[in-house]
């Protein structure tokens, strides 16, 4: 029970965390504001596989949701739309990738656009 209360307390900082930075900082955010339907859609429609790789992986599911969430816009972004990526990875998956614009940070701390392979 107290782990199981754990989860869901981590999963309320997440998202309480990520929804403060995007009111906080409006111009950072990419992604279309997540309505109550679409979290809930995004949680049906995902959980039965973040139970499974939490559970090949020993990892917490609640913890990936939220991430996946937080990533993704909740399934809204272009890349998860596109190429299945929930989490901003950069690379390629059997020698396939594709390139979407994006505002990555220097050493500087500057903000550049650029265009990333994922």
């Amino acid at each position: 029970m107290l782990r199981r209360f754990i989860k869901l307390a981590m999963v309320a900082l997440v998202i309480s965390a990520s929804a403060i930075f995007a009111l906080a900082f409006p111009g950072h955010c990419t992604y279309l504001t997540a309505q109550a339907s679409s979290a809930t859609s995004f949680i049906s429609d995902y959980q039965g596989d973040v139970k499974k790789a939490a559970a090949k992986y020993n990892l917490y599911g609640s913890v990936m949701m939220a991430q996946a969430a937080l990533e993704s816009g909740w399934g809204q972004s272009q890349l998860t739309q596109q190429a299945n990526n929930f989490f901003g990875i950069k690379g390629a998956y059997n020698g396939q990738s594709v390139s979407m614009p994006t505002v990555e940070y220097n050493s500087n701390g500057q903000m550049e656009n650029t265009t990333a392979s994922n």
